[in-house]
């Protein structure tokens, strides 16, 4: 009695040990505005006693911020005896109105019991922002001051017009040497208080200079032809020059340039510009090695006009390309006005100008402005139209029309909308093959077109060379297949498998696609149709086998458990086209476990051997 406990005993041990808990997958990508993600965790064969695991948060690791940017509380998950699968936990993703960097989550399984073995025990979230950037007056960093001296005297001046401290860590400075591309960026570092500057200083400057530094930049070695930039995160606040280009000796600016002067911004300029036509007009030229300004700024009270200046439009972004689809595109347009008369003015489509035909491949209103006192941000709308033609890249021109007189417009006048086509018509098999048993019969292979044409469509079916016999294992003609004008039907051609009484191997019937017509490209041209001989082996039968041998789970994900009440002399899998992805192996009788998980996708077979009978099994292998 003693022996048959401890033998349950045994089996038991080994079935606990045949469990395991992952997650899959570890890893997503998503907006903050997905709202909730599941975390599958998945437990792999039932055991006899429940099965419990925790999913906890590890902090060390998450750089979001619990409550503010995600809700997630640590959960215990618990299978019942004889019960295993997927259990999903929830992360509530806050879509806050915070422009950030992408932040993360980090989860980990810990505290398993009944013996359970971890796959994948980890998980991370990447929380990607979907805030955009304000460019609106004080609301971010720019370059105040900007000092080319002689020598190594070289100064930037950055400064906080916000009402609020500014954590200088999210910021960095580019600089190109000679209209080359920019070296590593330098990274700023402290808090930079309401109204206070940041001076950086070149490390070789006169100690005058240095004086005023807040910190010693090595690289800032700038002269009247280098670019500058100031970085906000990813996306630029605020330029001096242009990057990739060398203007020869310097950049112009009003009554100067950036070559031997010192330039302050402009009294009336509440926030950085990214178009260097127009922000080298808010600089004011000083003479060579003026340090006295440095470490202080002023501006007027935020969003006073500058009286000496008329309204000025723009659009925010004057280039945008989209690939053809159901979209509405947003286009920003700037109003900056300086005084208590309304600018007017009417953002209308360029019928003449544009490639783009209004109706048809998008639509668009004509929309008139009247904008008081102040910086002012409209928004028109594009809505483009998916069309399902053939056809180039089209474009939508937007331009300023009838304006009011006191209204100047900048150098971002005009408004350019690129739509590339995103209609390619192709004709081609449906996947590139599959595999049926000898006795199937009639099988129909499927031929589409990636969307439906104006005109008719044909293409032939040919045999290719193959190991299967015409005639012998199946029957096919070549076969021309058409295609009506605006059809969207698939199309098929149909074979015959004979099934004959030979013991034979695996068969292959390869077709191809030819001679396509109608404007239609190739898509997949070839296709393999493979037979599997059912016919058992001489003097082997593998009916003997079948009450013997146990599959399972079928579909599988990571691990095939083979249960035999009889040792095996061989056990091999082969893919669909008689390739042996796992070599054969001896296996003892009770469970045997085969890692499949670096199989793809896909259908394979499995050969099983006593030595005396053999059988062939289906097995399918799947991701999740």
């Amino acid at each position: 009695m003693r022996k048959i406990v401890t033998g349950l005993f045994i089996l038991s041990t080994l079935a606990m040990a045949a469990q395991q808990i992952y997650i899959y997958p570890t890893s997503q990508s998503q907006y903050e505005n997905i709202g909730t993600i599941n975390v599958p965790v998945t437990l792999t064969n039932a055991g006899p006693n429940a099965t419990s695991v925790t999913l906890q948060l590890v902090s060390q690791a998450t750089t979001a911020t619990p409550g503010s940017d995600f809700i997630f509380t640590d959960t215990t998950i618990t299978w019942a005896p004889g019960v295993s699968g997927i259990v999903v936990i929830p992360i509530v993703v806050i879509d806050d109105s915070l422009y950030e960097m992408d932040e993360t989550v980090s989860l980990k399984l810990s505290n398993q019991t009944s013996g359970v073995t971890f796959g994948d025990s980890t998980f991370n979230l990447t929380i990607k922002d979907n805030d955009p950037l304000t460019f609106a007056n004080c609301s971010d960093l720019f370059i105040s001051e900007y000092v080319e001296g002689t020598a190594n005297n070289k100064a930037l001046e950055i400064y906080n017009p916000t009402g609020s401290a500014v954590d200088l860590s999210d910021y960095r400075i580019l600089q190109a040497m000679n209209g080359g591309n920019p070296s590593p960026p330098f990274f700023l570092k402290g808090t930079l208080a309401a109204g206070e500057v940041y001076v950086l200083v070149n490390d070789q400057s006169d100690s005058v200079l240095k004086l005023r530094a807040d910190t010693l930049m090595p690289l800032l070695n700038f002269d009247g032809n280098d670019a500058l930039a100031l970085l906000h995160l990813n996306d630029t606040v605020d330029v001096i020059g242009r990057i990739g280009e060398n203007p020869g000796t310097a950049w112009a600016v009003a009554f100067g340039s950036t070559a031997d002067q010192t330039l302050i911004r402009n009294y009336y300029t509440y926030r950085g510009n990214t178009d260097w036509s127009t922000a080298a007009f808010e600089w004011v030229a000083h003479p060579v090695n003026l340090f006295d300004s440095l470490g202080f700024h002023h501006t007027a009270p935020c969003g006073t006009p500058d009286p000496a200046t008329r309204a000025s439009i723009r659009f925010v972004s004057a280039n945008l390309t989209i690939a053809e689809s159901n979209a509405d595109v947003a286009v920003v347009v700037e109003t900056v006005n300086p005084s208590s008369q309304t600018a007017d003015f009417v953002v209308a489509r360029d019928d003449a100008a544009s490639t783009a035909i209004a109706g048809a491949d998008y639509n668009y209103t004509n929309q008139t402005f009247s904008n008081g006192f102040g910086t002012t941000y409209d928004t028109v709308h594009i809505a483009v139209l998916d069309d399902n033609l053939i056809e180039p890249a089209e474009t939508v021109i937007l331009r300023f029309i009838n304006l009011s007189p006191n209204v100047k417009v900048l150098a971002d006048s005009v408004f350019t909308l690129t739509i590339t086509d995103s209609d390619v018509l192709s004709v081609g098999f449906v996947g590139a093959g599959f595999t049926y048993p000898e006795d199937t019969g009639l099988v129909k292979i499927r031929i589409a077109l990636s969307t439906p044409a104006a005109d008719t469509v044909r293409v032939k079916v040919t045999l290719a060379s193959g190991n299967a016999t015409p005639n012998v294992d199946f029957i096919f003609n070549d076969t021309l297949v058409t295609f009506l004008p605006n059809s969207s039907d698939t199309q098929g051609v149909w074979v015959t498998i004979i099934d004959d009484n030979l013991d034979e191997g695996n068969e292959q019937i390869n077709f191809n696609l030819e001679d396509s017509s109608g404007g239609a490209i190739l898509g997949i041209s070839a296709y393999t149709l493979t037979i599997i001989d059912n016919d058992p082996t001489v003097g082997i039968g593998s009916v003997v086998l079948e009450g013997k041998v146990k599959l399972y789970p079928n579909p599988v994900v990571h691990q095939l458990v083979l249960e035999t009440d009889i040792d095996l002399s061989e056990v091999s899998i082969t893919d669909i086209m008689g390739n042996q992805m796992v070599g054969k192996r001896k296996m003892s009788s009770g469970k045997n476990y085969l890692d499949v998980s670096g199989l793809a996708s896909g259908m394979y077979f499995i050969r099983i051997s006593d030595g005396q009978s053999s059988t062939t099994k289906r097995m399918i292998k799947t991701e999740n």
